[in-house]
């Protein structure tokens, strides 16, 4: 089980080594964005919480992927987070509208939903990540979501489930119960669970 970010570490770890081909897909290393680029981050996004601005100084996540999450916006270790955030955050206008009025930035995604974080100004908790999916845009009453209280236990849950999803015969529905026994042991609040488990 993966409670914390020292064993989260250790699980990208493990499996890059397992499969090193794909190493920088899966590795997430240190440090994080250099100096200049955070500057140019924090100029363009001033309501990014301190929380999720804080991990990506540390940790480098560009190009990662856990599981079926994309958790960064960088698909290639090159790439500025500054100028990835500033493309995927300028879409359609429907879709700012909401990203506005709840001051959310998107800053990975799945198969099926865009994960935001809740910054300094909106009516979620400051840090939050929460998701939509990405078909329900356009309905009147835009389902938002909570995912988890901060970004970096959003990580640590995907890796767990990730971790779940991998072990040899273990069905679905087992594999919800084993996770919801995982979130207990996390301590994530209730709010949360319906996202994850059902």
């Amino acid at each position: 089980m993966i409670l914390n970010i020292e064993d989260l570490l250790e699980h990208c770890r493990k499996h890059a080594t397992a499969s090193p081909i794909i190493a920088e897909d899966i590795l997430i290393s240190v440090p994080g964005i250099p100096d200049e680029e955070y500057t140019k981050l924090i100029k363009a996004f001033t309501t990014l919480p301190e929380s999720y601005l804080n991990f990506i100084k540390t940790y480098d996540i560009k190009q990662v992927t856990i599981g079926n999450y994309k958790i960064s916006v960088c698909k290639d270790k090159r790439e500025e987070t500054v100028d990835r955030l500033l493309y995927w955050n300028d879409r359609e206008e429907e879709i700012q509208d909401i990203q506005k009025m709840h001051d959310l930035t998107f800053i990975a995604s799945n198969d099926i939903d865009d994960i935001y974080v809740a910054g300094t100004k909106s009516d979620y908790k400051e840090g939050e990540i929460l998701s939509i999916d990405h078909e329900l845009y356009w309905e009147e009453n835009v389902p938002i979501k909570r995912v988890a209280p901060n970004y970096e236990t959003f990580l640590i849950i995907c890796a767990n489930k990730y971790q779940l999803q991998m072990t040899d015969g273990i069905d679905g529905y087992n594999i919800m119960e084993a996770l919801r026994l995982r979130l207990d042991a996390l301590n994530l609040p209730k709010e949360y669970y319906d996202y994850w488990v059902w």
